[in-house]
């Protein structure tokens, strides 16, 4: 669609604005191109205080999938996460692609 500097833009940003961080407080983390997300884990610019900030962010970004954005008028928010459907076959492959980019030796046993 021509808006490589906005998509640039927008990976710097969760790169420097720790990963972590902006899946835990934007209801629209879940919502985000798992390409888009794999050019911030291929980043050696990512800012992280531990491996495992990047593991649950990569989880949350898997399991919030069927939860509306912020500004949604869906009335899905008020299911439990037993209640809501698995995330895609398509999705979980996503997970396990994006998985590899985390730097598992700086995990603790």
């Amino acid at each position: 669609v021509g808006c490589e500097p906005l998509e640039t833009r927008c990976v710097e940003l969760l790169a420097y604005d720790h990963l972590a961080a902006v899946s835990k407080r934007d209801c629209a983390f879940a919502s985000l191109d798992p390409r888009l997300l794999e050019r911030v884990l291929r980043r050696d610019t990512l800012v992280c205080a531990t491996e495992e900030e990047t593991v649950l962010a990569l989880l949350r970004w898997y399991d919030d999938a069927d939860l509306p954005a912020a500004g949604s008028t869906s009335h899905a928010t008020s299911q439990s996460s037993d209640d809501r459907p698995p995330p895609s076959e398509e999705r979980y492959g996503w997970l396990l692609r994006l998985l590899r980019h985390v730097r598992w030796s700086l995990l603790p046993p």
